[in-house]
């Protein structure tokens, strides 16, 4: 039994397959656009043929459809063809598709006396023959050379396209560069039978030295018209140079005439090394506003040269606009008259009562004026020019402050325990009052404090309650805001004083004399009062009749008063002897008890009870008093 040797291919192999298969894909699929494009523009070719034959048939039949002149052109719509049935149907694109009959046409182009161009143009759902590259509108084109000197001569070059059915050129010429053009040859239009490209040569001899410049215009079979020109110089000298004097015209150059408004002559010399300047200084007047200008120098030969000079006139005032201006009151106010001046600049000056910065004008006012219709001044140019600023500003300054006064102050030195009201009396001649404001200086309230409804000449504070021992500062304020102030001493203490220590009192009984002094202590009722301080201090009374305890009545200087208690225990007043019964007659020996009542008298004191038998001595009872 034999076994077949078998091997596997490589990947080499495998991708050398693969780029043979893809290349021959990439040929065929080439090869197949090529032919359907063929087939399209032999399909559009047919069509164009077939159309173009149906629209000469149908104005053999109708010959006032044709153009009269070569050049005119006439569209004859396929719409009409197909209504005269000279079109059996309508025309389909490649896809089978209806092209548009009134959008598509055949324009009718004379290109001859005798001979007519048919040019079809279809516009169809999937082709626009306008659009395609093979067939689109084409337009003639045209070259011009000159000769080199000594000879002078022009070749003209036209390409159609197609065909040429006409040309024209024109020849214009002028001696210097300071005339202008004139005509010298023109054509007219010169009709050419079914040529594709045309050469010309047209002789220049005559026009030496000089410059000339050609115009061409060429139309092809398409009855697309090309235009085109061009110019050759045939000078025999080169152009005059200019000489300045103190004032040469250099860019960014610092040194310059000075402004002015009014007309300026301007002189600049003319040289020229080969036929030499026709006149040696040339003077113009300027009288138009500018700052650079030109003077024509020219030669013998009729070369000229235009030299920039300074001119530097400018005859038209500046421009102002006015700002700063206020319908409302304030202390000063500063008005601006903004300059602008497009030529030579605007500049400042030395007015009194203004100033001016970057040629803008501006008025500070400071004193009293309540005006409409306020210009702020004027702003002047560097040509000397001026302009009042516009008379359109509202001005309303009051720099004057109002004036307050407290009609009711109250005594800086006398302490009250009631509320204080001031009654303010401001004025104010010019803005008005606005308002009325306090406040006090380091206290719980710094800044000031505006009382509402307030803007009246004469004005009630609310009223000062709170106890204190420092000026309220009072202050008014105009509409401008200026602000004027005074002020008032607050002194109220509405603490009542307390009572201290006692000295010199006692709850033992004595009789005599007691001097007791009592301490008395005034404390503020707030944080930033001091207090009015008591009347006395201490209070000294002195005592001797008989009392247990007596009232002091303190009080501060504010009226403020309390009422203290001290002991005093003083009793200068003997005891009264109590009236005795006995329950037995007197002075009768009993053998029982004897039972005595007493009738005791008041005393100040509390009684102390003693006995005794006979002559003996006295006996303190002690807790068995009665």
């Amino acid at each position: 039994m034999k076994v077949k040797n078998s091997k596997a291919f490589t990947m080499v192999e495998l991708l050398g397959a693969i780029t043979i298969l893809g290349i021959l894909m990439s040929v065929a699929v080439f090869s197949i656009s090529k032919v359907i494009d063929n087939a399209k523009r032999e399909y559009y070719e047919n069509q164009n043929d077939n159309i173009a034959l149906a629209a000469q048939s149908f104005v053999q039949n109708n010959t006032n459809m044709l153009p009269k002149n070569i050049g005119q052109k006439v569209k004859l719509k396929l719409s009409e063809l197909v209504k005269n049935k000279y079109l059996k149907d309508k025309v389909k694109d490649y896809g089978k598709n209806d092209c548009d009959m009134d959008k598509s046409y055949v324009e009718i182009v004379k290109i001859t006396k005798q001979d007519y161009a048919y040019n079809v143009v279809l516009k169809c759902p999937t082709y626009d023959s306008l659009k395609d590259p093979a067939v689109e509108e084409k337009t003639p084109t045209i070259s011009i050379t000159f000769d080199k000197e000594p000879s002078a001569k022009a070749t003209i070059k036209m390409e159609g396209n197609d065909r040429i059915i006409s040309y024209n050129y024109v020849v214009y010429f002028r001696k210097s560069t300071s005339e202008s053009y004139r005509e010298v040859k023109n054509t007219g239009s010169v009709s050419v039978n079914s040529k594709s490209s045309l050469s010309l040569d047209v002789k220049l001899d005559d026009y030496i030295p000089g410059q000339v410049k050609i115009q061409v215009s060429v139309t092809n079979s398409f009855g697309k018209t090309k235009n085109a020109n061009a110019s050759k110089s045939y000078m025999d000298s080169k152009p005059p140079k200019c000489i300045y004097g103190k004032f040469k015209y250099v860019k960014g150059a610092k040194d310059h005439l000075a402004w002015v408004n009014t007309s300026r002559k301007v002189t600049i010399g003319c040289t020229d090394s080969e036929t030499g300047c026709e006149k040696d200084l040339y003077t113009q007047t300027f009288s138009k506003d500018e700052e650079f200008d030109v003077i024509t120098i020219k030669d013998k030969s009729g070369n000229t040269t235009d030299c920039k000079v300074q001119v530097y006139v400018d005859k038209t005032p500046p421009t102002c606009t006015s700002s700063g201006g206020s319908t409302e009151w304030a202390k000063k106010l500063t008005l601006v008259g903004n300059c602008k001046d497009n030529l030579s600049g605007c500049v400042d000056k030395s007015v009194s009562g203004r100033t001016y910065e970057d040629g803008n004008v501006k008025w500070k006012i400071k004193t009293n004026m309540k005006q409409d219709k306020v210009s702020p001044g004027t702003v002047y140019d560097n040509a000397g020019n001026s302009t009042v600023c516009p008379a359109n500003q509202t001005v309303m300054v009051d720099s004057v402050k109002p004036t307050i006064k407290v009609v009711n102050p109250p005594n800086e030195n006398k302490w009250t325990n009631q509320n204080i009201v001031l009654t303010l009396n401001s004025s104010d001649d010019f803005s008005g009052i606005a308002y009325h404001q306090y406040r006090y200086k380091e206290r719980e309230n710094k800044n000031w404090t505006t009382y509402s409804d307030s803007a009246k000449p004469v004005f009630n504070t609310t009223p000062f309650s709170k106890e204190r021992n420092e000026h309220a500062f009072l202050r008014v304020c105009d509409n401008a805001g200026n602000c004027a102030e005074t002020t008032a001493m607050i002194k109220i203490d509405k603490s009542q004083p307390t009572c201290g220590t006692v000295t010199g009192g006692s709850t033992s009984w004595s009789n005599g004399v007691r001097n007791i002094s009592l301490k008395c202590n005034d404390v503020a009722g707030y944080k930033y009062a001091t207090p009015s301080k008591c009347v006395e201090n201490p209070y000294n009374r002195k005592y001797s009749g008989s009392s247990q305890t007596e009232k002091i009545t303190i009080a501060d200087n504010a009226g403020n008063s309390n009422v203290c208690t001290v002991n005093v225990y003083l009793d200068n007043t003997p005891p009264a002897c109590p009236s005795i019964t006995a329950s037995v007659s007197p002075r009768v020996w009993q053998k029982n008890n004897v039972t005595f009542n007493f009738g005791f008298a008041s005393d100040v004191a509390k009684y102390k009870w003693y006995t005794r038998t006979g002559t003996g001595s006295w006996v303190d009872w002690g807790e068995n008093a009665p």
